[in-house]
């Protein structure tokens, strides 16, 4: 059986993979005990008699994360974690990278060139750079790369989402109908498994078969929600308002966000095991 270490084994990823292969695999999770810090302190015997490695490691959600921790953790750590595993004789290194390296791009394909605009994306470029640079025929690198990862239990824009809704507020998002690539998390996890798999390299874009409105998710959550709220539609000039505007949060809620993933598809095949509404549906359940 094909032995696999997952790094930050207590991710909300990382959580949905083991619960859902770990039967397929023998896998080995580390999970982070204290600060980041604590995978510095690998060494290269930790990775030994490892087939693949899997780095779910990273900041994102974190407050008060400045450019230096970005870099150190998103960057320098994956540089480290990379350069065991290859010594260590690791035949495949699977990255959990972010759409973030595209930074506002409202359209991306495989020919997408990477612009990031943050301390996150550009310290996770950098990662994946580095990576895609020590691949060889021995020392395969698969990056994956997805929008908002959602689910039960899942933290981030999602949860927020949620919780505002739950408040029984009045919103004025309804009959929104831009496109946002949106990704559950059990079709990230099987896409997993299937790179592990079939030992894929090469970069991955991935997101949900639809790609629903902001208004056509909001109206999901609110139906399955006992706390309804009172959904409003937007006023043109105030969504030209919010969508002009140098505010991240309006533009990752209300702009456009359209993937091709058709060359994953080429690469992998069918990853789509859960409906986007299906998905929303589990995040309503206690």
């Amino acid at each position: 059986m094909m032995k696999v270490l997952l790094l930050g084994g207590n991710s909300y990823i990382a959580k949905s993979f083991i619960s859902s292969y770990q039967d397929k695999f023998d896998l080995k999770v580390i999970k982070r005990e204290g600060e980041f810090d604590d995978y510095f302190l690998l060494r290269q015997e930790d990775f030994s008699d490892v087939d693949v490695v899997i780095n779910f490691t990273a900041i994102v959600h974190q407050k008060g994360a400045d450019k230096e921790k970005h870099q150190k953790y998103n960057y320098e750590l994956v540089r480290y974690l990379a350069d065991l595993a290859k010594k260590a004789g690791v035949k495949q290194f699977v990255q959990l990278s972010t759409i973030a390296v595209y930074g506002k791009q409202n359209y991306i394909d495989s020919t997408t060139i990477p612009n990031p605009q943050t301390p996150y994306g550009k310290a996770k470029l950098q990662a994946d750079n580095y990576l895609l640079s020590l691949k060889d025929k021995s020392f395969k690198v698969a990056i994956i790369r997805p929008p908002i990862v959602y689910g039960k239990d899942a933290p981030g824009n999602m949860h927020s989402l949620v919780s505002l809704i739950k408040k029984r507020l009045p919103l004025p998002l309804g009959y929104f109908k831009n496109k946002r690539a949106i990704l559950c998390v059990q079709n990230l996890s099987f896409a997993l498994y299937l790179i592990v798999s079939q030992k894929s390299e090469g970069v991955f874009l991935l997101k949900d078969n639809e790609s629903p409105s902001i208004g056509s998710l909001i109206e999901q959550i609110n139906k399955n929600s006992k706390a309804k709220s009172l959904i409003l539609p937007l006023p043109s000039w105030f969504r030209y308002l919010l969508l002009h505007t140098h505010i991240r949060a309006f533009d990752k809620l209300l702009g456009d966000l359209i993937i091709d993933d058709s060359k994953t598809r080429e690469k992998i095949g069918e990853y789509q095991i859960r409906a986007w509404k299906d998905c929303i549906n589990d995040m309503m359940l206690k």
